[in-house]
């Protein structure tokens, strides 16, 4: 059979688009933590002690006092590696296997060897600590949440046993693998747990060479603890949005309650009654905490969004698998295409404060502009009347000057003003000054005019 099959080619192609993507994204990942963390380093020397009730100031995070970083650095690693593994697809998989019953020698674009194909297939094993850094993540955002740890608390607590029991699971199994040489063709797609020969055992045509027990094994070493890590993910993070969003309810019930208390109590706090300032002060501190609650948990729901739609295509597989039902080739393919695609969106969701921030800057730079331009005129206005105000005052000014300019020079050389000018030509009666001795109403008026 010719290598023909467009089906054969899309398997083979297809899948190192998204594992591609994943590549970058997860480069992107590890470089911008490890900037941050240098930068941050020389900025705040002692930044390890800074920590808050969820996590460590954005301004001084770095690899020695944020968990947080460092799960997702270890994460984007792991998902380097299974995205570069996964990006070969078939080109390891061996092109001189010509074992009867095994179809290698059809695979779209096979140019391996028996070397390559075990590198492949222990790099797949080991991406089995992606979905467990993912769990660890998950149980990160759900203590630092709703129980609210610090980040030294969960770092002492958790991350130290949970991160030895994912390396040693992840390579312990990848190793095992490679003794008891299980690392074959797997599916056509890419080298992995499988039988050698291909479709060997079972009715006893065809012996198998090594991986008889590659269908346990499968389960034992990947999707055991596979759908493990799902349930962990599934459930934190259910239990992360129930608490938020009761505290988002508690929030309204609150905000609604001192709101009216605050209106009544206006004329109270306007005469010195200090309460009210404590009680608004307060509601405010509440409700920042309660917003800031509720962005990290979207985070996270984000982070445990794009694992599930990682694994949701081979899930169902596996479970039609077990059930003994025909899996649709669609299916299949969806899983080649979403299976190495974890790191690119990890990515998507490690830029989004980023991206949202952005777009809250522009949309008040916007509302800035557009305030000016509507401001703009008015201020033309008051311009233009205190222009003519001041121009007419300068006319007032220099008439009255003109009319009073004779003989009204000091020796000094400097102008009087108009009433000192009138005083002093005219003799002064008692009819013609105040009571004050001020200059009459009937003077002033004359000056003025």
């Amino acid at each position: 059979m010719e290598p023909s099959d467009s089906r054969e080619k899309a398997m083979a192609i297809v899948p190192k688009f998204s594992a591609f993507a994943s590549i970058c994204g997860s480069i992107f990942i590890v470089h911008d933590i490890l900037k941050s963390h240098f930068r941050n380093s020389r900025k705040h020397p002692k930044s390890n002690s800074i920590t808050t009730r969820h996590t460590t100031h954005s301004s001084s995070k770095t690899l020695r006092n944020s968990a947080f970083y460092r799960l997702v650095l270890c994460l984007s690693l792991s998902d380097f590696l299974a995205s570069t593994a996964m990006f070969l697809t078939t080109w390891p998989i061996p092109k001189d296997e010509f074992v009867p019953g095994n179809p290698s020698n059809v695979v779209y674009g096979n140019i391996g060897n028996r070397s390559t194909c075990t590198a492949q297939g222990f790099f797949i094993q080991l991406s089995i600590i992606c979905p467990m850094y993912n769990a660890l993540l998950a149980s990160y955002y759900y203590l630092t949440i709703r129980h609210g740890w610090k980040e030294r608390d969960f770092q002492a607590r958790v991350e130290y046993g949970g991160q030895a029991i994912v390396l040693l699971w992840g390579l312990g199994t990848a190793i095992a693998g490679l003794v008891l040489q299980i690392y074959n063709n797997c599916s056509n797609i890419w080298c992995w747990i499988a039988k050698y020969p291909m479709g060997c055992g079972g009715d006893g045509s065809v012996p198998c060479e090594h991986g008889e027990h590659a269908d346990v094994l499968r389960w034992v070493f990947y999707y055991g603890p596979l759908w493990i890590c799902i349930g962990v993910v599934a459930g934190s993070m259910f239990l992360v949005y129930w608490y938020v969003r009761n505290l988002e309810v508690k929030a309204n019930q609150y905000t609604s309650k001192y709101s009216t208390v605050g209106r009544a109590s206006i004329g109270r706090a306007s005469i010195g009654n200090s309460s009210s300032i404590a009680i608004g002060g307060e509601r405010n501190e509440t409700v920042r905490q309660n917003k800031r609650s509720r962005a990290v948990a979207q985070q996270g729901l984000f982070y445990a969004g794009s694992f599930a739609l990682v694994w949701v295509f081979g899930t169902i597989n596996r479970a039609m698998q077990l059930a003994d039902y025909k899996r649709p080739w669609q299916l299949k393919f969806l899983l080649a295409i979403f299976e190495p695609s974890q790191g690119f969106l990890n990515f998507l969701v490690y830029v989004r404060p980023r991206f949202l921030k952005y777009l809250r800057h522009k949309k008040e730079s916007r509302e800035r502009e557009k305030d000016a331009k509507e401001t703009a005129p008015t201020d033309m206005i008051v311009e233009s009347s205190k222009e003519i105000v001041s121009d007419s005052k300068q006319q007032i000014d220099t008439s009255g000057n003109k009319r009073l300019d004779t003989d009204d020079d000091d020796d000094d050389g400097n102008t009087n003003s108009g009433v000192d000018t009138l005083t002093r030509r005219r003799p002064s009666t008692e009819s013609d000054q105040t009571p004050t001795g001020n200059t009459s109403l009937f003077e002033l008026r004359t000056v003025v005019s």
